[in-house]
């Protein structure tokens, strides 16, 4: 029982990664900058255990440029 969770991003054109953070079910679960900012990026988290209820995910990607870029997702 438990969840994981993959999270990829690619910077467009003329861009980069500078930020990315992951927050399920409101709590910050990874957040890590990078310096030098980045083209591209991707994690696994995975979690052991049982979540009843709606369970949801944030991912955001902040641009070199301040810019966020936001994807949510939920499961029960």
């Amino acid at each position: 029982m438990g969840w994981d969770i993959s999270a990829a991003v690619k910077a467009d054109a003329g861009e980069k990664i500078a930020r990315a953070q992951i927050i399920i079910n409101g709590q910050v679960a990874y957040d890590t900058s990078f310096v030098p900012p980045i083209g591209s990026w991707q994690v696994q988290l995975s979690e052991k255990g049982q979540y009843p209820g709606e369970n949801t995910v944030r991912v955001i990607a902040s641009n070199d440029k301040g810019e966020d870029s936001e994807a949510d997702d939920s499961w029960n």
